[in-house]
């Protein structure tokens, strides 16, 4: 990815400085070729990494001729897409336009809302409210639709009562059922609020905190709600939401995955199955160990990207000769290195030495990379941010790092497909969306936060159900995890993942999440610290992680 162009039309000398900052010169017929070539794309600018791919093992010099181009000239057409560009994306919180899902409980109906201006002013006291009643309501749809819940012919559901109707009530024999906020000993709803006694819980499942919405079974007494037992809002996976919402949402919501459910897409699968995630967490590069592991690991991948680069090459070369470029071209995924900060041990860049500092580390980085020439030439890499990097303003999400910091790595000669993403953001396999959070003391945070025991062994599998049950990354409360409220709609999870990959741990971990006897669930990896030496390899095809070390 050249971060300094768009997807505008490219001329001549926009593509003479792409190939030039990456040590090639295109010759004037060639540049004129694949200016005409790439006016009739519509996304010019994300062919070219393939393009470099493709012309780098047949390059014998510097200079690109005519002759190099003819036969990928050949492949580009509007009528091709080139899967092995388009297979991954990445999504942030300050895309425009974004989506997101409100229900109307009123109706029992779902919409897609479309944001068309990104907000990040300071919310105003109006605000708050109407973000929690957007989750409110979405969760309690979610209700509507459980199979516990919703009335059959066999039987009449559990009956959710308001808030309301409690006033001045008390039970008379028989337990209630309440779903609303917890809040201040209160529990709260889209009618009001009744008091809670939580003092006969004694464990929950999943991470209960004040902010928590909760289905709660219990006694009223005296306008009160004593709590018999405490429960987050069941879970729904991908699969449920397709069949609740309908495939008219899916499909205004994420066209991919719609396309996907429809079996529209060129042997998505097969070829999803050869792709991996390394992800390394906490890449300090002050540390003097850091630059010794970093390298092991791009040297453990060099050799399986060569592999992959050169049996493609060998498929484009034989449909070439062949007279035309197949939809089985281009198989292998390039695997995909998602680096996390901080990226130096302590906070660097409140101090012009301390940025010179800083921008030499990423150049430090940059040639590390380098020197493994297919992993630099044909791997991508997501940059998350971490909190001793220049973007951590306390209030989650936080934007990328900004270029100006890191163009030692982002516009190296030898390093391609470079994205500085935000933190938390969302890597896009195809129809699999994969989300990424970088918050190493976030169990530390959920621990402290609790107002009751969990059960069984205290760790996080607790912190993925309540994430997941609760349908937002962030749920803790706002003095403990700020979060811009007029952002809160992206960190929600109304539409499951597939993957959840938490940069923290003090070791990696992975397994799934899910309603017991479904198939389809949750993959939830934390990748532990790359401080100790441990990473994570995450197969988005298989559903599976591996941890390994170095």
């Amino acid at each position: 990815m050249d971060v300094s162009m768009t997807d505008a039309p490219l001329n001549i000398q926009d593509l003479s400085k792409y190939f030039k900052r990456r040590g090639l010169t295109l010759s004037g017929d060639a540049a004129c070729a694949l200016e005409n070539v790439l006016a009739r794309e519509s996304d010019p600018t994300s062919h070219l990494p393939q393009i470099l791919t493709l012309l780098r093992p047949t390059l014998t010099s510097s200079t690109i001729s005519l002759t190099h181009l003819t036969p990928i000239i050949a492949s580009l057409t509007s009528s091709l897409t080139d899967y092995t560009t388009s297979s991954t994306s990445l999504i942030t919180p300050f895309d425009v336009p974004s989506k997101k899902i409100v229900y109307h409980p009123e109706r029992k109906a779902h919409q897609v809302v479309t944001i068309n201006k990104l907000d990040i002013t300071p919310a105003d006291v109006s605000s708050k409210p109407s973000a929690w009643l957007e989750r409110y309501n979405n969760l309690l749809g979610r209700l509507h639709y459980n199979d516990y819940f919703r009335p059959s012919s066999v039987s009449k559901g559990i009956e959710l009562v308001k808030t309301c109707s409690a006033v001045g009530r008390s039970s008379t024999g028989n337990n209630v059922f309440m779903f609303g906020l917890l809040n201040a000993g209160n529990l709260e709803d889209d009618t009001g609020s009744v008091t809670i006694d939580l003092r006969n819980l004694d464990t929950t499942q999943g991470y209960v905190f004040e902010s928590c919405f909760v289905v709660v079974e219990g006694i009223l007494e005296n306008g009160g709600l004593t709590a018999v037992e405490i429960h987050h809002p069941p879970f729904s996976s991908r699969e449920q939401v397709v069949k609740n919402y309908g495939k008219d949402i899916i499909h205004s919501y994420d066209d991919e995955y719609f396309t996907y459910l429809n079996n529209e897409t060129l042997n998505i699968d097969t070829r999803h199955e050869e792709g991996t995630v390394i992800v390394l967490q906490g890449v300090e590069m002050d540390r003097e160990e850091t630059s010794s592991r970093l390298r092991k690991v791009f040297s453990g991948f060099e050799d399986v990207v060569k592999w992959g680069v050169e049996e493609d090459l060998k498929l484009f070369n034989k449909f070439v000769d062949e007279g035309g470029v197949s939809e089985n071209f281009a198989r292998y995924q390039p695997p995909v290195f998602v680096l996390m900060g901080s990226f130096t041990s302590t906070s660097l860049t409140h101090t012009s030495s301390g940025i010179r500092l800083y921008k030499h580390y990423m150049s430090v980085l940059g040639d590390i990379i380098s020197e493994h020439s297919y992993v630099s030439t044909h791997a991508k890499f997501v940059i998350v941010p971490g909190s001793n990097d220049p973007v951590n303003t306390g209030v989650l999400p936080w934007r990328g790092i900004p270029n100006f910091f890191m163009k030692g790595l982002t516009e190296h000669s030898k390093v391609n497909n470079v994205h500085l993403a935000s933190n938390p953001c969302v890597l896009k396999l195809f129809h699999r969306p994969c989300v990424i959070f970088n918050k190493p003391d976030i169990l530390t945070l959920f621990r402290r936060s609790a107002i009751l025991p969990v059960e069984g062994e205290d760790g996080f599998k607790h912190v993925f159900k309540c994430i997941l049950d609760q349908g937002h990354l962030c749920p803790l409360p706002a003095r403990v995890m700020p979060c811009m409220v007029n952002l809160s709609y992206t960190m929600r999870l109304d539409i499951p993942p597939t993957a959840i990959i938490l940069g923290a741990g003090e070791e990696g971990d992975s397994f799934k999440y899910g309603n017991e006897g479904e198939e389809e669930g949750v993959d939830c990896v934390v990748t532990g610290g790359f401080g100790k030496g441990e990473f994570v390899v995450y197969y988005p095809g298989r559903g599976e992680a591996e941890v390994s070390g170095v």
